[in-house]
């Protein structure tokens, strides 16, 4: 079996009505498409950065990369169990996870033994 890194196994988005399987997008790439898309953004509207950086007081040179990682970093709580555990049925499955009744703890992907409520009231 091939090894998956395990930030890999995390879901940012999905779109559970997909018929022939689970489609979704891994939350890391969800997270650096954002960061990329916003670089584009700044790039073709310079003036959005340069009001950008007279509000902050930031040269636009120090403050694009900046932007950049607030970009890349804007969905970090989605690595939180409390949204990880609204994931669409078959995520788990992909990865050999064996849910049960209990729940499942999505900060323990490599243990399917590490078992956890979900507290928020989803039916899963």
């Amino acid at each position: 079996m091939e090894y998956l890194a395990d930030y890999f196994r995390y879901w940012g988005k999905a779109d559970p009505a997909v018929e022939t399987g689970v489609s979704w997008h891994p939350l890391v790439y969800h997270c650096l498409d954002v960061a990329a898309c916003g670089q584009v953004l700044l790039r073709c509207q310079p003036a959005w950065l340069d009001k950008m950086a007279v509000l902050s007081g930031l040269d636009p040179v120090v403050l694009s990369p900046w932007l950049a990682f607030l970009l890349a970093i804007h969905d970090i709580g989605k690595f939180g169990d409390g949204f990880q555990a609204l994931r669409p049925l078959g995520i788990a499955q992909q990865f050999g996870i064996q849910e049960s009744s209990q729940g499942f703890r999505c900060d323990a992907l490599q243990s399917s033994s590490c078992l956890c409520k979900n507290n928020l009231g989803e039916k899963r």
